[in-house]
């Protein structure tokens, strides 16, 4: 039985503006009506995950910085991991790229994330910078504490291989790594959090305060990111191949309809409903591949 749904938010629940599709957030309080737990599991910070929240028209749990944050209902932090971005500083430095990185603002104010004032800003990172005046500060790096859960920097892809490469290098798989490319321009974006820390490590936290497990959720995404949780889940739609998932079923469901499983979040709102709803459920083969984007390094890749 499906009780908790994990959904990624960026190219799966979150349309543009941070909104939620109408025919999405109806869905989806239905299965928050009928007890399913909503979780959003995001790389996002938490600030903007909150519009998405507030979008959704209703408080969920919400996996952020790609598994290192995890908040409850009421906002209150159910589980935080930090670590010292000094040995990744260096090799940035090294590199000439600039680090920022993301710091739990909502529990401790402040920024939320601090961008190194010692290199020279590219261009996508000064434009990062601008977006975000109102969120980040710039100082230097190396006087930092250990307040920090996901590290990251922009730069053309071959310079951020290099990167990845190094960290592999010099930490083993301490760290991981993830190359996805900048939707808004030619660069890219090189993601670095800790080598045990993905999604599914966060939704875990939720599923033991819940007392669930992995048969009970329905995870949803569409990049390298999500591939942690929506393997590990008892039930998952991943990328392209979601538009099939409503197809695998031959059921009628009150108020829901399967010719609205258009995206991958509404695809995966009709997999739990239709277990929710249906007297002996036949679980279907699970269901992988497409939608695949960007590099991704285990020790160097995420």
């Amino acid at each position: 039985m499906i009780k908790l749904i994990a959904l990624d938010l960026d190219g799966t629940l979150a349309i543009d503006n941070h909104q939620v599709s109408t025919l999405t957030r109806e869905a989806l309080d239905k299965l928050h009506q009928d007890g399913v737990e909503v979780v959003i599991a995001t790389g996002r910070r938490y600030r903007t995950t909150r519009y998405v929240i507030k979008n959704l028209g209703f408080e969920v749990f919400a996996v952020c910085n790609g598994g290192a944050l995890v908040k409850a209902p009421d906002q209150t932090t159910v589980y935080r991991e930090s670590f010292s971005i000094i040995p990744i500083l260096e090799i940035a430095r090294e590199l000439k790229l600039t680090l920022f990185a993301q710091r739990d603002a909502h529990q401790y104010g402040g920024a939320d994330f601090i961008i190194d004032s010692v290199p020279t800003w590219n261009e996508i990172t000064s434009r990062h910078i601008d977006i975000n005046q109102d969120w980040c500060e710039d100082r230097d790096l190396i006087e930092s504490n250990n307040e920090f859960m996901v590290a990251g920097c922009f730069g053309h892809e071959r310079e951020l291989k290099v990167l990845a490469d190094q960290i592999v290098n010099n930490h083993g798989n301490g760290y991981n790594t993830i190359i996805v490319p900048h939707l808004e321009s030619n660069w890219f974006y090189c993601e670095i959090s800790l080598g045990h820390i993905d999604k599914w490590y966060g939704l875990q936290k939720i599923l033991s305060k819940l007392d669930l497990s992995p048969e009970n959720v329905c995870a949803v995404g569409d990049q390298l990111n999500d591939m942690a949780m929506v393997t590990a889940a008892g039930g998952f739609v991943f990328g392209a191949m979601t538009f099939l998932v409503p197809r695998l079923f031959e059921v009628r469901m009150l108020g829901v309809s399967t010719d609205i499983a258009v995206t991958g979040a509404l695809a995966a709102v009709v997999y739990a409903l239709s277990l929710i709803h249906i007297s002996e459920p036949t679980r279907p083969e699970r269901i992988g591949g497409g939608g695949l984007r960007g590099r991704k390094k285990k020790g160097g890749g995420g």
